[in-house]
């Protein structure tokens, strides 16, 4: 009604009411209204030991930011959900995730000022994050892959690997494929070394 455009007789007429709808103005209007909230942003792979940073470039007078460790997936919000935790000593642009962020999501929260108003946002979440993951999962037939190629870890352990189906061998640290496509299932086992447990991680590897 404020951002119509007057046809007919001026003003509001029993004919065209208030006049012609214009979208630009009224979106216009809309964005004036209910401005989009400035949220920090997330990229990550999903690893632990991953560098996380926050993308602030879309926002100014950012006053504090704070990591949150949490147990769900979820959207940019304005409040603190109920499943995430104060990370401890956290405050900076950049986080370095560690073993206890294991099948966690982290998200980041700022606090800054809008219109002289202080305000708190919170990230969407990303993750959640591993210590042990497959790489990729297709190989070439009759090839020969470094297994690091497939797997990896978070992890310093010695690590051993298993074809636990398929007719794929291993031979050291390399996976050895057969000449037919097929499908082989590859375990791969990462010893105990602080501050990671035992650790494995079974994949399916594609010859194709």
């Amino acid at each position: 009604m404020r951002t119509a455009t007057d046809i007919g007789e001026p003003g509001r007429d029993l004919t065209f009411g208030v006049g012609l709808i214009n979208m630009v103005a009224a979106l216009a209007e809309l964005q004036r209204m209910f401005p989009p909230i400035a949220a920090p942003q997330i990229a990550a792979v999903g690893h632990v030991s991953e560098l996380l940073v926050a993308n602030l470039e879309s926002i100014t007078d950012v006053s504090s930011v704070k990591w949150f460790r949490c147990d769900l997936s979820g959207p940019v919000v304005t409040e603190i959900p109920a499943d995430c935790v104060a990370i401890a000593k956290a405050t900076k642009r950049q986080y370095l995730t560690t073993q206890t962020d294991a099948r966690h999501t982290i998200r980041v929260g700022i606090t800054y000022t809008r219109a002289g108003t202080k305000q708190f946002v919170i990230s969407g979440a990303a993750g959640p994050f591993f210590p042990i993951w497959q790489v990729t999962n297709t190989v070439k037939p009759a090839s020969t892959t470094e297994l690091t190629k497939l797997f990896n870890s978070s992890s310093s352990g010695s690590r051993t690997y298993k074809v636990v189906a398929g007719t794929c061998r291993v031979s050291g640290v390399k996976l050895i494929a057969p000449s037919a496509p097929s499908v082989c299932r590859v375990r791969m086992t990462v010893a105990a070394r602080s501050p990671f447990p035992k650790l494995t991680v079974v994949g399916d590897i594609t010859v194709l």
